[in-house]
């Protein structure tokens, strides 16, 4: 799994060389590429994005405005984000509950990989956190420290 931050600046004006954009992070496991959250700063440029999904923790500015003008794949958000995020020119909507953990992932898999992709990928909608995932790719379970190769 391989995280990269793409954004984590907050909802202020300031900007650092650390905290330049808004908040985004992009989640690669094999082939499966997920985004969370798309912050004001990235409005315009997410229709560059070569993902499987965007996950939005919470409609706030800047985590959530730079999909205003739609996403190139689905996104997932709780109804509440839903509600605050109305107006937003987003086809692909997909609805998660708050506070309980989500299931997204499958497609499939890096070649020769015998279970293909991403089995499990846990997310807390509605704290505003995610959790990497707990199962290898054959999901199983895994322990803390364990390789899924």
């Amino acid at each position: 799994m391989k995280l990269t931050f793409l954004g984590t600046r907050g909802n202020i004006d300031t900007r650092t060389r650390r905290h330049g954009m808004h908040s985004a992070m992009r989640v690669s496991y094999y082939d499966v590429e997920m985004i969370f959250d798309c912050g004001e700063d990235w409005l315009g440029q997410v229709g560059d994005w070569d993902a499987d999904g965007i996950v939005v923790t919470h409609a706030h500015p800047d985590h959530a405005y730079g999909l205003k003008e739609g996403a190139p794949c689905p996104v997932f958000a709780t109804e509440a984000s839903w509600e605050a995020m109305e107006g937003f020119d987003i086809e692909e909507r997909r609805t998660v509950p708050e506070r309980d953990p989500v299931l997204i992932g499958g497609g499939g898999g890096r070649a020769g990989h015998q279970c293909g992709g991403v089995s499990r990928a846990p997310f807390d909608a509605g704290a505003g956190r995610w959790l990497s995932s707990d199962r290898g790719p054959c999901g199983r379970l895994l322990r803390p420290g364990c390789s899924v190769d």
